[in-house]
Parts: structure tokens; C-alpha cells; sequence
């Protein structure tokens, strides 16, 4: 238990920490009261996280495999709670919402109850550095537990990260830390530079490129993107995003060596490949749209869009460059697109394309077998071969979230959401890509059209909805694997 309190100390005293940022935000923009009460919290936080971690400083302690599984449910569980205190404080959340919004924040989902134009920069500020600090905490997670544990068929290639016996222990040591913060705050603030670059204020900047390098979906304005940050400001929130879906693993060897990395990594090539081909649909709808608006400067603006659209999508941000830019593709596609998302061991969400490449392959492999069933014929992803092992923990997780996102929903529609949106929703808060639920409601006409549409705004919920809602975001950011494995009681009670 020692361990998983270390690991509980540190992500509270790093949230803790974080808040010096909106304090300062907050004096500079003359908000003293506001400041003062950021202050006092930090405070309290940093604290009780070096009181915590000095009386524990001289025990021996590890975390077994079992208690590393505990220990990540338990840091999110706790550190949301943390979050949820603080908007509680700051600007008196009910704490069903506050709930809600810490959890959006922390899981990048980029869901919000907040008031944009009511609420001050200070604010703004603060829930942009929790979706980064989320962004970073699931790194943490994917580095330290997920990786070694290889959840839901999830296959390791740092050997580093796997423990030589049960023994050893899981907890991160202090320089996986610094390496993992040091390459994220870099990236983070040449995404700000460059948004700065392309005219977009410092603030915005700020809050936008975090959001971006976390793939989350947070915008801080009211208004359309396009409005705000310009045509060059897209093309910068789009690398962004990119480098958010890249598997953690990837970014060094794309620098060292990048044709062996793409000539061998298999995963990326399907990203890109997904990439290139929904960009260009996304173009040809918008051109379609345009009607005799057509121009060789037009095609190049619907190239664009449609490649933060499709960007957006595949990194599970759900971030739109204006209304309704998402909602031009059917739903079903938008959807399917949302639940499959990217690479593993990135801040993206979904089942993830390494798990539905290798479910196709497996099928295809046993369609042929009916034929030669003599026939053998290994699995391989790139160069990793994959057991029936990994395979029987593949299928497993598939099945697993297609029915707690089938639970969601039938949930969800206890709380006066139609079929539709029940669905929609759970799809978007399960793949952490919430503003997907606003992006694909239905226009006024399709609603005079149907009978029994009922799209509610995620404002209008109340307690219960909005811990249903957290609970699909939280099991969609963790594995579903690792969930199901710390709620087995009947292993805990054996023990």
C-alpha cells in the first residue's frame, strides 16, 4: 500500500504545482481574490503531498503487478476528485458537475459544463492545464503500468519496461520522470510558438497548444476556431495533434532514423494511410458544399479543413475548425472513426487501430484455415509476432468495451436522451472524444422530421448523470482490462 500512496503523493503535488500557472494568469489580470484562493489551495495540495511522500521517504516499498493495477485506478480516481475539489472552490460547482469537469479535463475528453464567455482567462487557463496535466498523467500510465503490463494485448517493444520477476518493482523511477516531462513541455511550447507565430494571442496559444499535445478537445472561446486562430494557427493545432497520436515510443526513432522507422512501423502507416484518405474525403464534401465557389484557393482551404477534420477525428479530439464541419460525413462513419482511434501508448482514446488490424488479420487467417486447415501462418504486427495469447486479450478487450459502451447508453437514456444520442454520446465519452456528441446533433429540420429526438445538452444533466458520464470516460482512458483485473473481488478476497 506504501507504493500506490507514492504514486497517489505525486500526481496530487504535480496537479498541485501546476496551479502557480493560472496564479499568475490571475495577477496579471488583476483577479487578486481569485489568486489568493489558487494560492491557498496549491498550498494546501503541495503540502500534504511532501508531508505525505517525506514520512514514507525511509520504508522499503515496491508495487507488485497486481498492486500496480491498483495503484492506477486509484490515482485517477483520486487526483479527478482533487480536480473536482478545485472547481468546486473556484468558481461553486455543484460536485456532480465539478465531477464531471475535472474528469473531462484530466481524461482529455474535452467535455465542458463551463461557461466560456462567462467565466474569466484565470479559469479558462486552469482547465487547459488540467487536460495537459491529463495528457501527461496518461503517459505515466501508458510508460509505467500499461506498457509492461500489456493490457488488452497491447504489445511492449521497451524491454526496459518490462519487470524481470514479480518482485521487482513497478514504480517509476525519478529520471523516466524528467525524460517524459522535459520532451512534453518542449513540444508543448513549440506548439505555443508557433500558434503565437500565426497571430493567435499568447493566452490562446497557451491553452491551445496544451490542449492539442494532450489530443484533447477544449477550445477557450465561444467562437468558431477558424475565427480565432486563422488558417496557419490550423495547420500548427494539426501537428499538434499528430505528434499527440504518436505512440510514446515512436518519437525518438523518428528523429534518429525515420525511413527504417516508416518502412517498419506498421501501426503509423495505417494512421497515415487513414489520415490521407478521410482528408480527402472530408475535402471533396466540403467542396461539394461550396457549390460555384470553386477556385484553386478554395481547393486548398477545403484540403486543409478537411485535414483538421480528419486529424481531429483519428487523435479523438473532436476539436471542429467551425460548426457543423464534422457532421458533413455520416454519422456512423464519424463514429466508427471515433471508437477506433489511433496508436497505443499515446493521450488518443478508442480500441485503438493496432487491436482492429490484428482482429482482422486473426479472422482472415482462420477463413483461409477452413480451406488449408493444415496450413500455418504466424500473426505479425510489423515485426512482433502475436500469440493466441495476445489474441484471446485483443478479442477480449473488444468485446468487453463494445458492451460497457452498450451499457453506457442504455444508461445514458434513463436521462431523457433519445437512442441516437444515448449512442452517440457513450461512443464520444468512451473514446474521450466528447465535443463529438455536440458536433453531430441533429439540424433543426432532421429534428421536425424524426419523432422522439431528444439531443440534451450536456449542461442539463444532473448528479447521477454526470458520475455515469465520468465513469465512461475514466474506463475509456484506462484499460479495460486493468479496470475489470481491480475489480475482481473474489481475487482480493483469496489473497
Amino acid at each position: 500500500m506504501t507504493g500506490i500512496v507514492h504514486v497517489i503523493a505525486l500526481a496530487i503535488f504535480g496537479l498541485s504545482s501546476l496551479l502557480l500557472i493560472p496564479i499568475l494568469v490571475a495577477l496579471g489580470q488583476g483577479e487578486g481574490g481569485l489568486a489568493g484562493i489558487m494560492l491557498i489551495f496549491s498550498t494546501l495540495g503541495i503540502f500534504v503531498s511532501i508531508v505525505i511522500l517525506a514520512a514514507i521517504a525511509d520504508l522499503e516499498y515496491n508495487l507488485s503487478r497486481s498492486l500496480s493495477f491498483v495503484s492506477l485506478l486509484s490515482l485517477w480516481l483520486i487526483t479527478s476528485l482533487v480536480g473536482a475539489f478545485s472547481f468546486m472552490v473556484f468558481l461553486n460547482m455543484p460536485l456532480g458537475a465539478a465531477w464531471f469537469e475535472s474528469v473531462a479535463a484530466l481524461t482529455t475528453s474535452g467535455g465542458s459544463l463551463i461557461s466560456k464567455s462567462a467565466s474569466s482567462q484565470t479559469m479558462l487557463v486552469w482547465r487547459a492545464c488540467m487536460e495537459w496535466y491529463g495528457g501527461f498523467l496518461t503517459l505515466v500510465s501508458v510508460l509505467h503500468i500499461l506498457a509492461p503490463g500489456e493490457f488488452g494485448g497491447l504489445i511492449n517493444t521497451e524491454r526496459t519496461l518490462r519487470p524481470k520477476s514479480g518482485n521487482k518493482t513497478w514504480l517509476p523511477d525519478s529520471s523516466g520522470y524528467q525524460r517524459l516531462i522535459t520532451e512534453y513541455v518542449i513540444i508543448t511550447l513549440l506548439i505555443a510558438v508557433g500558434l503565437m507565430a500565426s497571430g493567435v494571442t499568447s493566452l490562446n496559444s497557451m491553452m491551445l497548444s496544451m490542449v492539442a499535445i494532450a489530443t484533447g478537445g477544449f477550445t477557450p472561446f465561444e467562437g468558431a476556431l477558424d475565427e480565432n486562430v486563422g488558417r496557419f494557427g490550423q495547420f500548427v493545432i494539426i501537428i499538434g495533434l499528430l505528434v499527440g497520436t504518436l505512440n510514446i515510443f515512436w518519437r525518438r526513432s523518428i528523429i534518429r532514423s525515420p525511413r527504417t522507422f516508416l518502412r517498419k512501423n506498421v501501426e503509423l502507416n495505417y494512421i497515415l494511410v487513414a489520415l490521407l484518405v478521410l482528408s480527402l474525403v472530408y475535402g471533396f464534401r466540403y467542396a461539394s458544399l461550396a457549390g460555384s465557389e470553386r477556385s484553386a484557393e478554395n481547393a486548398l482551404l477545403h484540403i486543409l479543413e478537411g485535414l483538421f477534420s480528419a486529424t481531429s477525428l483519428i487523435a479523438t479530439s473532436g476539436m471542429e475548425t467551425r460548426p457543423g464541419a464534422i457532421a458533413v460525413l455520416p454519422d456512423v462513419l464519424v463514429l466508427a472513426v471515433v471508437l477506433i482511434g489511433a496508436s497505443i501508448y499515446s493521450t488518443t482514446g478508442g480500441i485503438k487501430i493496432y487491436r482492429i488490424a490484428m482482429m482482422a488479420a486473426h479472422a482472415l487467417r482462420e477463413l483461409k484455415k477452413l480451406i488449408h486447415p493444415t496450413s500455418v501462418q504466424n500473426l505479425r504486427f510489423g515485426e512482433v509476432v502475436i500469440d493466441e495469447q495476445k489474441m484471446a486479450a485483443i478479442w477480449s478487450h473488444f468485446i468487453l468495451s463494445l458492451i460497457l459502451v452498450g451499457i453506457g447508453a442504455f444508461l445514458i437514456s434513463f436521462f431523457g436522451f433519445s437512442f441516437d444520442a444515448a449512442a452517440t454520446l457513450a461512443i464520444a465519452l468512451f473514446s474521450n472524444a466528447a465535443p463529438i456528441y455536440d458536433a453531430l446533433i441533429p439540424t433543426l429540420s432532421e429534428i421536425s422530421l424524426a419523432e422522439g429526438v431528444a439531443w440534451p445538452s450536456l449542461s442539463d444533466g444532473n448528479t447521477l448523470s454526470y458520475i455515469v458520464f465520468s465513469a465512461l470516460m475514466l474506463v475509456g482512458r484506462l484499460e479495460v482490462i486493468a479496470v475489470f483485473a481491480v475489480l475482481n473481488f473474489r481475487y482480493w478476497l483469496n489473497r
